[in-house]
């Protein structure tokens, strides 16, 4: 189909009937045109019947097909493309035979059968669909004029150093293709950035899957293919021009054979791309020793400087790069000096940010962050953690004093420098061997990701002192913890399900002790409501459910209530040796993007009792726009 398309664009460049010899090509490429519109028909019946031999179903192979057609996605696809396929092949034939131009109506035949083939591969299967088939349609659209136009270029330009064609016709198509292949190229590249963003997700993928690796040499080779079509385009073109020399025009055949060459390998890369897991759906299994991370080493000594150092270098070198574009320093010596300088700056930048990793290091999780994981982990952190780590997590358990390193303190920022999957990998195989041990014979998978969603909160409790009845502008950073809930009114619901639409207020009530701030809200509820906040609330111990205009939680309350306690901390009362318990009343504000942005606990004085003050913190949350993605539904 590639092929298909480019040479009826590049016939689409060629001159017309008045130039010597140029019919006689356009004959030729139109038969070519044919053959590969009707092979591209019958490769499409094969690829259906293959469909239909790989499917497990007992009934006749006619009637496997008959369903694969009429109720799939990709039946519909196959449909669309084989009608527009025989529409190209009876268009060609018609104007073979004499009877009218159709080359025009073949060329958007193709163009539309090429466009429509992302619809039953892996862009159709992302959400939102729309970027990323665009995207794809657009790369396969600019590949197809590039790489399919190159056979019929290079046979007019061979005919052209012969004579079998006007030279000027040759020389005129190479310059028209060239002015084409230019923001070809770039909607190529633009399109393929979209396309790897959406496919691969996260940059570790690139090297750790098997769909990394084909991009990158998918990469790779455009490189090189570029590198000859800066070459046609700013060396041999302008002395094609100059001098219509047949040595010239074949050696423009032989670089044009040698990038198309170079890009069939782009090309059936993709072709396999295809048929591979996107690397986001795929485990990476990190082979590297370490992994470099700006967090987790900014505050080490002298990181800041070294990378300040090597930024310098950096820019060192691109200025000498620009001078030799500008022609103001010789090429050999520049470069060769900006080459030093870059390699000096990763010497002392890399280093700097590497930390440890592991085979686990992006592994992603299997359990989400919810609630009832987190509850679930507190229990086992209390069963087998506290005789070293401490209640608290401090690393002040009562064996730790015996232990020749200290453990860690679970409480510190440095844990949300590690990846969930260095934890994984500490939990099931110790840290380091003989000090911490492996829980692997103990914990079960999903144990051992429940214990990794409560340190990840644990950590976060400590750091969430600061959050105070005024909100941070424009500062999100605490994702708030997703709880499945069934309410008084036996409506289901979960706290995800509000991002997008509302603020939520969650109301932690005690009564006898809340009951009057319970009547507040309930009569202010509708002004709440109309500023653009839900109230949820959830009753900390047993109790009678109040009647209340707003959802109380009456299902879901318990590992709720034991999961977001470990919010409960404030500055004022840090709580160090996790000595209270949850308080009788706490509210916590989160915006309409999943993030909590303020607390209010009663005992530490005055703030959302004045209604006011939780209207104006609600109005200017509506007024904030989407400052980062929603929070994962699972640690990273």
């Amino acid at each position: 189909m590639l092929l298909l398309f480019g040479t009826l664009v590049c016939m689409r460049l060629a001159p017309g009937t008045g130039t010597a010899g140029i019919e006689r090509w356009r004959k030729y490429w139109r038969r070519v045109a044919l053959l590969l519109s009707a092979t591209t028909l019958g490769l499409g019946v094969g690829v259906l019947a293959a469909q239909v031999a790989t499917m497990e179903n007992q009934a006749p192979w006619l009637d496997v097909a008959l369903a694969l057609l009429g109720e799939t996605r990709f039946g519909s696809v196959w449909l669309a493309r084989e009608t527009l396929l025989l529409a190209v092949c009876l268009l060609l034939g018609i104007e073979r035979a004499g009877l009218k131009s159709a080359g025009m109506p073949a060329l958007l035949a193709s163009g539309v059968a090429l466009a429509i083939t992302p619809l039953s591969g892996h862009s159709a299967a992302v959400e939102p669909a729309f970027p990323p088939l665009v995207a794809h349609a657009a790369h396969l659209l600019a590949a197809g004029a590039w790489w399919g136009s190159l056979p019929a270029l290079a046979a007019l330009l061979a005919a052209s150093a012969r004579g079998a064609v006007e030279p000027r016709a040759g020389v005129g198509v190479l310059r028209r293709f060239s002015a084409l292949a230019l923001p070809l190229m770039g909607a190529i590249v633009l399109s393929g950035v979209v396309l790897a963003v959406t496919h691969v997700e996260r940059w570790p993928a690139l090297l750790a899957t098997r769909y990394g690796a084909l991009l990158l040499a998918k990469l790779a080779l455009l490189a090189l293919a570029l590198g000859m079509a800066a070459k046609l385009r700013w060396r041999l073109l302008p002395a094609l021009r100059a001098s219509a020399d047949a040595r010239l025009g074949h050696m423009c055949v032989q670089w044009i054979a040698s990038e198309w060459l170079v890009a069939a390998g782009i090309v059936l890369i993709a072709a396999q791309l295809g048929q591979t897991i996107p690397a986001r759906h795929d485990a990476i299994v990190w082979w590297l020793p370490f992994r470099f991370s700006v967090a987790a080493t900014w505050d080490a000594p002298w990181t800041a400087l070294r990378i300040c150092g090597a930024t310098a270098l950096l820019i060192v070198s691109v200025v000498f790069v620009a001078l030799v574009f500008a022609r103001r320093l010789r090429r050999a010596r520049a470069l060769a000096a900006a080459g030093l300088l870059a390699l000096g700056a990763a010497a002392l930048a890399l280093p700097a940010l590497s930390v440890d990793a592991y085979p686990d290091t992006y592994r992603a999780s299997n359990v989400a962050y919810q609630t009832i994981s987190v509850a679930a982990g507190a229990e086992l952190f209390a069963a087998h953690c506290t005789s070293c780590h401490g209640a608290s997590g401090h690393g002040d358990g009562p064996l730790a004093k015996a232990l020749p390193l200290p453990p860690a303190d679970l409480t510190a920022p440095h844990t949300a420098l590690h990846t969930a999957g260095d934890l994984f990998w500490w939990l099931t195989h110790g840290k380091p061997p003989g000090v911490m041990p492996g829980f692997a014979d103990r914990l079960a998978e999903e144990d051992r990701w429940d214990l990794i969603n409560f340190l990840r909160t644990l950590s976060s409790g400590y750091q969430a002192r600061i959050l105070e009845p005024h909100i941070a502008r424009e500062r999100p950073w605490l994702g708030a913890i997703d709880f499945a809930f069934t309410s008084q009114r036996g409506e289901s619901s979960t706290l995800k399900d509000y991002r997008g639409r509302d603020a939520v207020l969650l109301v932690f009530f005690s009564l006898p002790a809340s009951r009057s701030r319970l009547q507040q809200l309930a009569a202010a509820y509708g002004s709440l409501r109309a500023s653009g906040m839900e109230v949820i609330a959830i009753p900390v111990a047993g109790a009678a459910v109040p009647d209340l205009p707003f959802p109380v939680v009456i299902e879901g309350a318990g590992e709720t209530v034991r999961a977001y306690a470990l919010l409960r901390r404030t500055l004022s009362n840090p709580d160090p040796r996790d000595s209270s318990r949850m308080p009788e009343h706490m509210e916590l504000l989160v915006d309409r993007f999943g993030y909590l942005r303020a607390r209010w606990r009663p005992d530490e004085g005055e703030g959302w009792d004045d209604l006011d003050l939780l209207k104006a913190q609600v109005a200017a949350l509506a007024r904030e726009p989407q400052l980062r993605p929603p929070p994962d539904d699972h640690v990273h």
